[in-house]
């Protein structure tokens, strides 16, 4: 039986778009579904955009692999396609009680192959560093910050130039096996439209265990998703600061950071809270939070000048401890079909997503 499609891949975000497009460079006729109005609308509009070298992960867990290779891929895309990015480099800084912690961090980065990494111990001299009230601190210079926006956008334009299909305002309904192949149900204006396929790809980002239950696979491999948003505050006035500043990073994340935008305007965040449903509005309650969290960094840092900006929502996928749990790329072989599933796809996601789409592409 002749399919429709090759490969189905579900969400357009970064790891979709990326996703799809490799699969489209092998040959696949490829249909890529977003339920969304458009593209990237969830996590990978709403991040902090930076490019990260490969610091915090555990060694040969897949977000160190998988970010050490797609940091490089994407600073050789961005190039070649002219998309804008800022290759200002970043700090991690401490105090003096948080030397240990530093230290580790130092070594953890190191051992994860980004040997570019400096230990700071006197700050005399940069003028960056001068404005704050810290001891010591890690430079990494490959991190950047980039237009994930034009990122996509030509993704989508390779794409589709390779005969790659993207609809939105799509959801998935559910997916069947008939015979060798799957039948994927999709709904659009409330009318169910069915596509067959070989292969299908969830990239659903934090609707990805809801997706994968409507899937033919073992339902006791489905993780439970846990929502962390994250919110971010702008920072109006002149900005000193030319590299990210970012505290030691907390159980949960790499903690409430200094980064900048396309603007060169400051933003503060991400912060971590755990919350049962989506949404992404911000409270104005947590400027205090905000303020308290990096004052003690920068003394001169104006309150008044915090505003609410925006907020992500990151799908986390926690062990039995409570920690983060690495990215989940499950392979499921149904004979003639494959369906892989993506949990827990949060940061370093972005700047992984070019290898994580090589790495699906291949494994089809």
């Amino acid at each position: 039986m002749k399919c429709d499609f090759d490969t189905v891949i579900v969400g357009a975000g970064a790891v979709g778009i990326s996703s799809a497009l490799h699969c489209a460079k092998k040959g696949d006729k490829v249909l890529l579904i977003e339920r969304n109005s458009s593209f990237g609308e969830e996590n990978s509009s709403r991040n902090s955009e930076v490019i990260h070298a490969g610091i915090y992960y555990e060694k040969n867990s897949l977000k160190h692999l998988l970010c050490v290779e797609g940091k490089e891929l994407l600073f050789s895309y961005l190039e070649k396609k002219n998309i804008p990015y800022n290759l200002c480099g970043k700090y991690i800084i401490a105090k003096k009680d948080q030397y240990e912690n530093l230290k580790n961090l130092y070594k953890k980065g190191l051992d994860n192959s980004v040997d570019d990494l400096e230990f700071i111990s006197n700050s005399d001299g940069i003028k960056q560093l001068d404005q704050l009230d810290m001891d010591f601190a890690i430079w990494s210079p490959r991190t950047a910050v980039f237009d994930s926006h034009s990122y996509m956008v030509s993704m989508i334009a390779d794409f589709e130039s390779m005969g790659g299909l993207m609809v939105c305002n799509t959801q998935f309904v559910n997916c069947k096996t008939v015979k060798d192949n799957l039948k994927i149900s999709t709904s659009f204006n409330n009318e169910i439209t069915e596509v067959t396929c070989k292969n299908l790809i969830n990239c659903a980002g934090l609707m990805a265990s809801k997706v994968a239950s409507k899937l033919p696979i073992n339902q006791s491999k489905i993780p439970k998703i846990t929502l962390a948003k994250g919110n971010y505050f702008s920072y109006s006035g002149k900005n000193n600061f030319t590299s990210l500043i970012y505290p030691v990073p907390d159980k949960y994340s790499l903690g409430i950071h200094l980064t900048i935008d396309q603007n060169n305007q400051i933003r503060f965040g991400p912060d971590v809270e755990f919350v049962n449903k989506i949404s992404f509005n911000v409270s104005n309650d947590l400027k205090e939070k905000f303020y308290e969290s990096f004052v003690k960094f920068w003394p001169n840092m104006n309150f008044d000048k915090l505003q609410p900006s925006y907020a992500g929502i990151r799908p986390k996928v926690l062990d039995k401890s409570g920690n983060n749990s690495d990215f989940i790329i499950d392979m499921n072989d149904l004979g003639q079909s494959k369906i892989i599933n993506l949990f827990g796809i949060e940061s370093p996601g972005l700047t992984s997503s070019l290898a994580i789409g090589n790495k699906i592409a291949i494994n089809l």
